[in-house]
C-alpha cells in the first residue's frame, strides 16, 4: 500500500476515533444529568462548568433534533426522547465494558499460546 492510501485510511481511523469519543462524552454527558437530574450537579461530577454543560446538553439535543430533558425550576427531568436515549446509552456502556473485557481475557490468552 503506497503513502497516499496509508494516509487516507489513518485519517479515516482518526476520525472514526473522534467520533466514537464524541459518542461515549455524549453518553456520559447525558447519564449525569439524567442522574444528577440537574446541570450543576452533573457538571460537578464531570469536573466541567455547568455553562459549558449548558451548551452541550443543548448542541446534543439540537444535532439529535429531539428534546432529552424538561427544564423544570427544581431541576433536569427526562422527556420520553430522553428515557429512550439514556436507556440505549447505558446499553452502550454495558456492551462496550463486556467487549473490552473480553478483548482483555482474549489478549491474555493469546499471550500465553
Amino acid at each position: 500500500m503506497d503513502n497516499k492510501h496509508s494516509s487516507g485510511m489513518e485519517n479515516r481511523v482518526i476520525a472514526d476515533h473522534h467520533r466514537w469519543v464524541k459518542v461515549d462524552r455524549d453518553i456520559e454527558y447525558i447519564i449525569a444529568v439524567s442522574e444528577c437530574r440537574s446541570t450543576h450537579k452533573a457538571a460537578e461530577r464531570l469536573y466541567i462548568s455547568q455553562p459549558a454543560l449548558s451548551r452541550y446538553i443543548s448542541r446534543i439535543e439540537q444535532d439529535l433534533g429531539v428534546v432529552l430533558f424538561c427544564r423544570r425550576s427544581y431541576g433536569m427531568e427526562l422527556t420520553e426522547a430522553g428515557k429512550l436515549y439514556v436507556s440505549y446509552a447505558k446499553e452502550i456502556k454495558s456492551l462496550r465494558s463486556s467487549m473490552e473485557k473480553e478483548l482483555r481475557q482474549f489478549m491474555g490468552r493469546k499471550r500465553q499460546d
